[in-house]
């Protein structure tokens, strides 16, 4: 199903803490009802904007069910207000557990996708997702994005390949900061705003991207080494020529605008076969990426075979 109207969308940009993820929910609801007022009838939300971004082990125990109270808020504001709302959350499903994005209609729809790459330490948390990004909506044809997916160039070919009409994204991207991009080389500052950008003109269609802003502070793994980090903000709402029609930079809030909805002619062409990332990374912070991703992959295997034994 393609849409072809006008919409109004909202982006929400806002920091959360993962030791009390009731005030993050009631963050987001005050940000929701704002964007409301401005007439948004589309609410896009950060990865894990309910449960918070960590690192610690302890993190493991907060996952939940769809229906738990990060599904139920998203239900709960789309009936309530009368629109469509986008997060995602830390979801268990049976023996497994996702980074799963949420799209929630006024009328009980509800569309997910499960994240397909984890990014460094996200593997010691959630396994790989197999569903496609794009879901057939009342809205139209929608792509759902979480975070690293928005620089992974296959996922990019793969979505332009089925001319979604919207696509919404999800972050919550903590920076290198300066002296760990010293050490193994950041990506670059502006690296949200490029890779919304390239998705815009290759898929055709508009792009909605919340992020979260702030300071990430977390503990690393069962350790007590604790990080503290930026987080990149960089919210953002784009035609699909890749124009940015309203965007945010590290602040809290929300940026709202309004959209053609609908798939056109791509401006630019998908990446190519040989390419694997939609903005370059270092070599050697995707090497870390590499490393760190099979052990945490290994991790959460060992974890998942314990609690079903």
């Amino acid at each position: 199903m393609s849409c072809k109207r006008a919409l109004r969308v909202a982006v929400v940009q806002m920091p959360t803490d993962a030791t009390n993820p009731g005030e993050n929910l009631a963050r987001a609801e005050r940000h929701v009802r704002n964007a409301v007022g401005q007439g948004a009838t589309l609410v896009v939300l950060p990865e894990y904007f309910g449960c918070g971004y960590s690192y610690d082990l302890a993190a493991r125990e907060t996952c939940e069910p769809l229906d738990g109270p990060t599904g139920n808020f998203l239900d709960r504001m789309a009936r309530g207000c009368g629109i469509w709302i986008a997060g995602s959350l830390y979801e268990s499903q049976r023996s497994a557990c996702f980074n799963t994005f949420v799209l929630s209609g006024p009328n009980g729809e509800r569309f997910v996708h499960h994240k397909r790459v984890p990014m460094l330490g996200e593997s010691f948390f959630f396994e790989r997702g197999t569903d496609p990004l794009v879901v057939d909506t009342p809205l139209g044809r929608i792509a759902l994005v979480v975070c690293q997916e928005s620089i992974e160039a296959p996922l990019l070919r793969e979505v332009a390949a089925a001319r979604p009409d919207l696509v919404l994204v999800g972050y919550s991207a903590p920076g290198a900061g300066k002296k760990l991009a010293r050490l193994i080389g950041g990506p670059p500052r502006d690296i949200l705003r490029r890779a919304c950008t390239r998705w815009a003109r290759t898929c055709g269609a508009p792009v909605a991207a919340a992020s979260v802003c702030g300071t990430w502070r977390s503990t690393i793994l069962a350790r007590p080494l604790m990080l503290s980090l930026p987080f990149y903000g960089q919210s953002g709402i784009y035609d699909a020529q890749g124009n940015a029609l309203s965007t945010l930079e590290d602040e809290e809030g929300i940026a709202v605008a309004s959209i053609d909805c609908g798939s056109s002619a791509p401006a630019d062409p998908p990446p190519s076969p040989e390419e694997r990332w939609v903005v370059p990374l270092p070599n050697l912070l995707v090497g870390l990426m590499n490393i760190v991703s099979r052990v945490g992959g290994y991790s959460y295997t060992a974890w998942r075979e314990a609690a079903r034994s």
